[in-house]
């Protein structure tokens, strides 16, 4: 059951336009990023805790990353049961492709845990990339590169390609989505003790992203990672793919290269 919640959590992100996830692009400027999150605090705030009620916002610090910036917030309010103060601390990594992941780093909360049900982190990461993705300014699409130096929408026929393949040592099935480039994302899941190859036929690739939710405990924590490739055969086996591994490390779960 836990492995079909977050399975449908997972899908809930391809639920985005595809306009909307082409739209999604790096952050143009710390203030940008702060004026987004001062506006959607309470909307952010609500998605923790619907039953609550929002009073304040804290910018906690803004560290620009590779593709984009990840943003510590505090939010506070009162506690729809008995009114007390309830706070929440979130890293909220914003990426070229939109809001990327949504981490709790702390709260105060006795009653209700912060997005409850295991689906609502996966709900509030697709909620909040829609609202960031229509705060984006329209002229940005005016610097994408002209068609004929953009990559092609599926791959062409070749004699090698870019592979990837992907074990699963972790003991349980481990949903994902993967995409190539800008490409919609496409869901998948690694059965316990098995692999995935995912290749693009072609010398050249653009680059290969999965995301997964990074434990199995209840909630769900969502991890995107870029992963190297290499060229293989046309039809290539693991064997000759750039490997990697899902594997426990602590209580969580994590992608290593071999």
């Amino acid at each position: 059951m836990k492995q079909l919640r977050l399975l449908l959590a997972l899908l809930a992100l391809l639920a985005l336009p595809a306009g909307l996830r082409a739209r999604g692009q790096q952050p143009q400027n710390q203030n940008s990023v702060t004026q987004f999150f001062q506006q959607s605090a309470k909307f952010i705030y609500n998605l923790a805790w619907p039953t609550a009620t929002y009073s304040d916002f804290g910018l906690r610090g803004i560290e620009p990353v590779q593709g984009g910036f990840d943003v510590k917030i505090l939010l506070d309010g009162r506690s729809g049961f008995d009114n007390s103060d309830l706070w929440i601390l979130l890293r909220i990594k914003i990426r070229r492709n939109g809001i990327a992941d949504i981490v709790v780093l702390n709260d105060n909360h006795f009653l209700m845990a912060p997005f409850a049900t295991s689906t609502a982190v996966g709900q509030a990461v697709v909620q909040l990339s829609q609202r960031y993705a229509e705060s984006q300014p329209s002229s940005a699409a005016v610097k994408t590169p002209p068609v004929q130096n953009q990559l092609p929408a599926t791959p062409s026929p070749s004699t090698v390609s870019q592979a990837v393949c992907i074990e699963n040592r972790t003991g349980n099935p481990v949903p994902l989505l993967y995409r190539w480039g800008d490409q919609d994302w496409a869901s998948d899941s690694l059965p316990a003790a098995g692999s995935h190859i995912y290749y693009w036929n072609s010398a050249t690739s653009p680059p290969f992203f999965v995301r997964y939710d990074a434990d199995f405990a209840e909630g769900l924590q969502l991890k995107t990672y870029e992963l190297n490739h290499k060229t293989a055969a046309a039809n290539p086996d693991c064997a000759s793919s750039q490997r990697y591994q899902f594997s426990i490390q602590g209580n969580g779960i994590e992608v290593y290269a071999e």
